[in-house]
């Protein structure tokens, strides 16, 4: 009889795990190659951008290869004797490639569809440097960016989510672009990336837009958005430029963080301080999911916690819209200070989107800030 129940219980369990997956429908997901650097195409179909002093080979060495038979071989010199240490004014800071969809399968330019990329990259130096990677459309609109630490003298495998939620079907990329950042620090400016592996998880149908998260206990603040203490809260934000300008380097990234109770830690770097960069409003823009946004009805406040721990002070905004009005409010957040910034008295029906924008004007040098509790009162 015991047997028998046990067997009635698998039974039973397996039918729950069954009607479960059924309940909801997942895309399937293939990766793609986008480029292996397995000969000369391949390192013409990478565009090196003008400010690069050294040169780039095809590298047959096995402790550098990670697929295929050969990887690409970057050897960047930042010193001036290769030339003016600026091009049109602009110090030679950053070390840039780019890959324009043009040359590669359509599936890559739909970003809609694409679940993430992925690239190896062996840095072979004594110090740690910093990538940045962003998709970017026609008029340098830039869509997302994001950016990560390449550890010295080993392999850092990357992951960059594209977070397709965001993007409608229409949205289409023109090219990806890699920066690295630190070049100065290297001995006698000078070293050498191995990259190889450069690939796509793509989604072979449109995926749905993920669940909000669940509404966690009220506090006397207010009523949770999102309150980045949990790191699953990281994949309803987005972070990319404000506005669309080739003066304005997407040079920021957002990672969760356990630092604060729970935060959403922000690395900012300097933009490329030229022409229309000191306009009002331009500024590194932080996203929240239409997905969460949906409970948000007839708030009365919006309000979100900023920790500024550098030496140097910050201005950041929240801009409310709705299908009628938009509100922004701007806020000075002093050097060392935590500082909480709220709008107030709103008159929203609901909201259509939320953006928190930090001021890029004013980051003459690598900083940090940390958001938490993006809270409503009803």
């Amino acid at each position: 009889m015991k047997a028998l129940r046990k067997v009635l219980i698998s039974l039973l369990a397996a039918l729950f795990v069954l009607s479960g997956c059924s309940g909801g429908k997942t895309a399937k997901i293939n990766t793609y190659l986008i480029n292996g650097y397995e000969g000369y195409y391949d390192l013409v179909y990478t565009s090196m951008f003008g400010e690069i002093f050294g040169e780039v080979a095809i590298c047959q060495e096995k402790e550098y290869i990670t697929q295929g038979s050969a990887c690409a071989r970057l050897l960047i010199d930042n010193n001036s004797e290769f030339g003016s240490p600026q091009q049109d004014g602009d110090t030679l800071r950053y070390a840039s490639f780019k890959y324009d969809t043009i040359h590669y399968h359509e599936r890559f330019k739909q970003i809609s569809n694409i679940k993430n990329f992925r690239i190896d990259i062996y840095n072979d130096t004594p110090c740690e440097l910093e990538v940045y990677f962003a998709a970017m459309g026609t008029e340098k609109t830039n869509y997302f960016t994001q950016g990560a630490v390449l550890a010295a003298n080993s392999w850092n495998y990357l992951t960059f989510e594209v977070k397709p939620h965001f993007f409608d079907e229409n949205t289409f990329v023109k090219e990806y672009v890699f920066y690295l950042d630190g070049l100065d620090a290297l001995p006698n400016k000078k070293g050498v990336l191995y990259i190889d592996n450069f690939r796509a998880e793509v989604y072979e149908s449109a995926p749905s837009a993920p669940s909000a998260p669940k509404d966690k206990e009220l506090n006397f603040n207010g009523i949770e958005i999102l309150n980045f203490d949990d790191a699953g809260d990281y994949d309803f934000i987005l972070t990319k430029n404000n506005p669309p300008t080739e003066y304005l380097y997407p040079m920021f990234y957002a990672q969760s963080s356990k630092e604060y109770d729970g935060s959403l830690r922000v690395e900012l770097n300097v933009s490329n301080h030229k022409n229309d960069v000191w306009a009002e409003g331009n500024g590194y823009d932080i996203l929240v999911s239409k997905a969460v946004l949906e409970k948000v009805k007839k708030p009365k406040t919006i309000s979100v916690t900023c920790v500024n721990p550098s030496g140097v002070s910050r201005y950041v905004s929240l801009i409310i819209s709705s299908d009628a009005s938009q509100m922004t409010v701007k806020v000075h957040i002093p050097a060392g200070e935590t500082v909480t910034v709220e709008a107030k008295d709103l008159n929203f029906e609901h909201i259509t989107d939320l953006t928190i924008r930090i001021d890029s004007w004013n980051i003459t040098q690598k900083s940090r800030l940390y958001f938490k509790n993006l809270q409503y009162t009803v």
